[in-house]
């Protein structure tokens, strides 16, 4: 059976093909809850210099933020809600 973060990755890349903005609530590491409105593959603000760890060793996800225009990691760990058009995943818990 599929790990909880390989289902929201599974599931977040299925509804945001072409760069379609969704919704997700998410735990930090610090107990706050997140809300954000995201795509990912934007490629607008991107340098050229990569980063310094990949982030699928830790199960994050890169996305950019909308509203803070900039990038956000994503624990998939600890995803609470994802929405995207009619189509949504809820948990209970992170």
């Amino acid at each position: 059976m599929p790990d909880k973060a390989q289902i929201v990755k599974d599931f977040i890349q299925m509804i945001a093909r072409n760069g379609a903005i969704f919704n997700v609530v998410f735990e930090k590491k610090d107990g706050s809850i997140r809300h954000m409105r995201c795509r990912l593959n934007v490629k607008k603000y991107v340098k050229g210099i990569g980063m310094r760890f990949n982030p699928e060793d830790y199960n994050l996800l890169v996305a950019y933020d909308l509203d803070k225009e900039g990038y956000r990691m994503i624990p998939l760990e600890r995803v609470l809600y994802i929405k995207c058009g009619n189509k949504i995943l809820k948990f209970k818990e992170a």
